[in-house]
């Protein structure tokens, strides 16, 4: 999904937050037409980790802009920095978020993750890119499997951060 106003990328495999977001397009979420292959949960196919989704608390101030926007990682070192140091600031389940935070909401699919940028067989590259917000605008990553689309954010000036996780082919 894209937000035109605050000009962020949104993914997920909710079905929940799929249905909420098309019947509510007066939140100004659209869909991209852009998609990519995640493994259920519940699944757990040898060799794949649960993709942790945090989101970063909405806190704006004269100087600096706080995300107010979602992130994903399968990656264990980033969870750990993550949790280590935001969590504590913006527990789960606690309410409003206050401060700078990133808070876990929940493991929301599963991926493999690359050895260096190469996928395992069967898989296909998902690269992860940065608007580079901070601290003049709200952070966002944008997440795609598609070397167009990834052209593209890099021509926009999107910080490319790589492969970041591998996904199931689309074919």
């Amino acid at each position: 999904f894209y937000h035109a106003g605050k000009e962020h990328y949104f993914n997920t495999a909710n079905t929940g937050d799929i249905a909420f977001l098309e019947a509510n397009p007066q939140s100004g979420w659209a869909k991209t037409g852009y998609t990519f292959k995640v493994y259920p949960l519940d699944s757990e196919p040898s060799g794949t980790v649960a993709v942790a989704r945090y989101y970063g608390a909405l806190q704006q101030d004269k100087h600096t802009f706080k995300p107010d926007s979602h992130f994903y990682t399968g990656s264990a070192g980033e969870r750990q920095i993550l949790d280590d140091g935001y969590r504590k600031a913006c527990p789960q389940n606690q309410g409003s978020c206050t401060g700078e935070a990133w808070y876990y909401e929940k493991d929301e699919y599963r991926v493999y993750l690359p050895s260096g940028s190469s996928c395992p067989t069967g898989t296909v590259p998902l690269y992860r890119f940065y608007n580079n917000g901070y601290p003049t605008k709200d952070s966002n990553h944008r997440y795609t499997i598609d070397t167009g689309v990834a052209a593209d954010m890099r021509a926009k000036g999107w910080t490319d951060e790589s492969v970041k996780m591998c996904v199931a082919n689309n074919e």
